[in-house]
């Protein structure tokens, strides 16, 4: 079972989670086992995610056995192809990357915390319309800057909300990490390998929860990777990792001990947690009678467009640009819930065949993904008709 209780400052756990992800041993000798006791003595949590992400990346992950290394290797496994083809990078860049990234930058946060400062303190933040604050997300570093080159990205604050209120608030369920959120349930994504234990440090660090997470069923040979990566939270009684489909997914959001649910996946799924049967779904929203009567928030995709801009282009930056929509919608797969959907273009753009040609040809030269998820075959089948 997982307790209700207060949770303790998540700094501790989140170095520990860190080290056991990255799977190298600080001067202490701790990697994760909870040796440590302050920032100063495990110098895994201030390093670089992404010298730490390649560090693991040149390990040989069989041997040494990491959680981050297993992560990188099963990801493939899981995807369905093997490590001698170039799709492998796609599962490093979304999965064990992403997570070490996002561990990385929570415990750069918890640790300003439990030192006594915002985690916005020193940002130089900025203004938008309607009385709106920005605050830069990235690029924060040389290395962000030279991988995401010529892209950024900033936070709009809601109107009004001002400067120095954003940096006395941020922290969320850290500002009061003994005041228990009670439990929340996250029904684990099926599509990337990180989301999952992101999303369950997310509801621990931010919101004070014990967590239960309920693998995907596609997910289901990821369970001993989280088990090993995630093992401090697990001695520390703050998450349960189960198996299961819809039938157990819905049985846990509608327990009387879980006090909110988490969900990433299709629309389809989410109204049959949220309404009900499928037969029942257009009558409880009509009504506005839900099921579920507690707290949700979920994370359902979207269709995204990629919008190109005319202008007088090079052949090579036909190409160049025609690769990288090809790759927004191909990554993973397609099985993205940021992936392109669309390509909206002008109508009048001389080039927009030519931009279209070299589109189609950068498809065809994309080496071939497997259609892992169920009903996927059905669905291209049904687009093509």
């Amino acid at each position: 079972m997982i307790y209700r209780r207060s949770i303790p400052s998540g700094r501790q756990r989140v170095h520990r989670v860190t080290a056991r992800l990255v799977g190298i041993r600080c001067h202490a000798g701790c990697v994760g086992r909870g040796s440590c006791r302050t920032r100063r003595e495990c110098r895994t949590v201030g390093g670089d995610a992404a010298r730490t992400a390649r560090y693991v990346a040149r390990r040989d992950p069989l041997r040494h056995g990491s959680a981050g290394a297993a992560l990188g290797d099963t990801g493939p496994r899981h995807q369905r192809f093997g490590w001698r083809t170039q799709l492998v990078g796609e599962e490093w860049i979304s999965g064990p990357y992403a997570a070490l990234a996002g561990v990385g930058t929570l415990a750069h946060s918890v640790a300003k915390l439990a030192a006594g400062t915002s985690p916005l303190a020193g940002i130089k933040m900025g203004t938008a319309p309607r009385n709106r604050v920005t605050i830069p997300v990235r690029p924060h570093t040389a290395h962000e800057a030279v991988l995401l080159h010529g892209f950024r990205a900033e936070v709009w604050l809601k109107p009004g909300v001002t400067a120095a209120e954003a940096v006395r608030n941020a922290g969320l369920g850290e500002l009061n990490p003994t005041t228990s959120g009670g439990v929340g349930l996250v029904l684990g994504a099926g599509n990337i390998t990180s989301i999952p234990p992101l999303d369950v440090l997310y509801e621990i660090v931010a919101n004070n929860r014990a967590v239960i997470l309920k693998l995907n069923p596609s997910m289901a040979g990821m369970m001993s990777v989280y088990l090993a990566a995630l093992e401090p939270l697990v001695a520390a009684k703050m998450l349960r990792i189960v198996q299961g489909g819809a039938a157990e997914g819905s049985y846990l959001a509608h327990h009387a001990l879980v006090d909110h649910v988490h969900i990433t996946g299709s629309s389809t799924t989410h109204d049959v947690v949220v309404w009900g049967p499928a037969a029942d779904v257009v009558t409880r929203k009509t009504a506005g009678t839900p099921l579920l009567k507690k707290p949700i928030t979920s994370e359902l995709g979207g269709v995204a467009p990629i919008i190109i801009l005319p202008s007088r282009w090079t052949k090579r930056d036909l190409r160049y640009q025609a690769e990288h929509v090809a790759t927004m919608r191909l990554h993973n797969g397609g099985y993205n819930c940021i992936a392109g959907q669309i390509v909206v273009l002008s109508a009048d753009w001389p080039q927009k065949a030519e931009f279209l040609a070299e589109l189609g040809s950068a498809l065809e030269r994309t080496p071939a993904r497997k259609a892992r998820y169920p009903g996927s075959d059905g669905r291209i089948s049904d687009a093509a008709a």
